[in-house]
């Protein structure tokens, strides 16, 4: 469903559209899995404009939309999808299940890294990164939609959590793992003052990360007004 005035709208788009390709590249599978394939061809085809084609009323059709960049640096076209749209349940056999929950897990994982690699070039703001009241907003909302969602999120949050402990920075398993592989590359171990020091900023790296994050998820979450400043 298009959002008043958002680029959506003002390409023709509107509710019960069912978008097919964005820029020649297919949106379908489970519904995590387009919505991430949805914000990558929109991000990849930006700032356009690029085509379009959905499906209205048994036709298909095609338009132009140009996104709107946000002031995280994302860009967005502003749709919604409507959360009563019935959803498919795939089984599979064993064998299969590990196959597809595998094919998952590399999907989750190259997506994670591009949004960290766009963070850490400046591509991407902070704010786009969420903090305990989101992810609770996020679990609750999982949570009453059902059990297979609730399971989702949670596997998603482990593997971004583990991810982000491999990446370099002190403190972190990444940081010991780039701590000792700089070791190896001296042939000598760092004195315990050093390792102390590295450390030490490691945790106000950390330490800083967790402002940042906190003060963003409550400047999402809280209302202006509750806001002493």
């Amino acid at each position: 469903m298009a959002i008043a005035g958002s680029p959506a709208e003002a390409a023709g788009l509107r509710k019960g559209d069912v978008i097919l390709t964005i820029a020649g590249k297919e949106i379908r599978g489970s519904p995590d899995e387009t919505f991430a394939a949805f914000v990558s061809a929109v991000t990849n085809a930006a700032p356009g404009p690029f085509p379009v084609t959905f499906e209205r009323d048994g036709k298909v059709m095609t338009t132009n939309v140009r996104p709107r960049r946000d002031p995280d640096g994302s860009w967005k076209v502003g749709v919604q999808v409507v959360p009563d749209l019935p959803e498919v349940v795939e089984r599979f056999p064993v064998g299969q299940a590990f196959v597809e929950g595998w094919r998952r897990v590399e999907s989750d994982f190259r997506m994670t890294l591009q949004v960290l690699g766009r963070l850490f070039r400046g591509k991407a703001s902070m704010r786009s990164m969420s903090g305990p009241l989101d992810i609770a907003k996020f679990s609750g909302e999982a949570a009453r939609t059902g059990a297979v969602p609730l399971v989702a999120l949670m596997a998603a949050i482990s593997l971004q959590l583990g991810i982000f402990n491999l990446v370099p920075i002190p403190v972190l398993d990444g940081g010991h793992l780039f701590l000792i592989a700089l070791e190896g590359v001296a042939r000598r171990d760092f004195s315990l003052k050093v390792k102390e020091r590295i450390l030490q900023v490691g945790f106000l790296m950390i330490l800083a990360l967790i402002t940042v994050v906190l003060y963003n998820d409550l400047a999402k979450n809280m209302p202006a007004k509750w806001w002493p400043f």
